[in-house]
């Protein structure tokens, strides 16, 4: 696959979306828009990516139960948290959020 940026998901009215499969593409960005974009979003699929940094804004994602992070040269995150699952990640995620900035 070649997918390489979410943009047109802000445009697409996704919102009844559950499950989201962007595996083995060469995404780089994870918007933090992203949650506003989906929010009924269960299950996220972005392994195998170019995704380095995930925005702490993920982490206040009410509705995603699952994101599969592996293959992605996440910096900052260590592999012991990603295998511990997206509940793991998103707490870490949420005490990263800079003080005062809104969490969506």
């Amino acid at each position: 696959n070649q997918i390489v940026a979410l943009d047109t998901l802000a445009l697409a009215g996704s919102s009844a979306l559950c499950t989201l499969d962007i595996e083995g593409n060469r995404i780089s960005v994870v918007p933090p828009w992203l949650p506003s974009a989906l929010p009924s979003l269960r299950t996220l699929l972005i392994a195998n990516n170019d995704i380095a940094v995930l925005p702490p804004e993920l982490g206040f994602w009410r509705s995603l139960q699952a994101a599969s992070l592996v293959g992605n040269p996440l910096k900052g995150v260590r592999q012991q948290l990603v295998a511990r699952g997206w509940l793991a990640v998103a707490a870490w995620l949420r005490d990263r959020l800079p003080e005062g900035a809104p969490a969506t």
